[in-house]
């Protein structure tokens, strides 16, 4: 990889330490909340990103509930916000 493009993979990782750590410090003031029912009547999905997120982006923590048991599971087995809102239905969820 060049300069320019090792410069640009650092930027990155540098403004995705940024964001997850501004989100894990106040989650309440920068955060979009989308809730969907999905083409199963039964489960309910919420989400949360930062403020103006794109739903392509890989930057929502998703949550699944099947509403008839009131089981709550995460995308990924876990509450990071590294999911995309998009592919919520697709998503892998313990």
């Amino acid at each position: 990889m060049n300069e320019q493009g090792t410069q640009t993979e650092l930027l990155k990782n540098i403004l995705q330490t940024l964001r997850d750590l501004v989100l894990s410090q106040s989650p309440n003031t920068l955060i979009d909340r989308s809730a969907q029912k999905s083409t199963d009547a039964d489960l309910l999905y919420e989400a949360w990103a930062a403020s103006g997120s794109a739903t392509s982006a890989a930057v929502w923590k998703i949550k699944r509930i099947k509403q008839s048991t009131n089981l709550t599971e995460w995308a990924d087995g876990n509450d990071a916000y590294d999911n995309i809102w998009g592919n919520r239905e697709a998503l892998t969820y313990s």
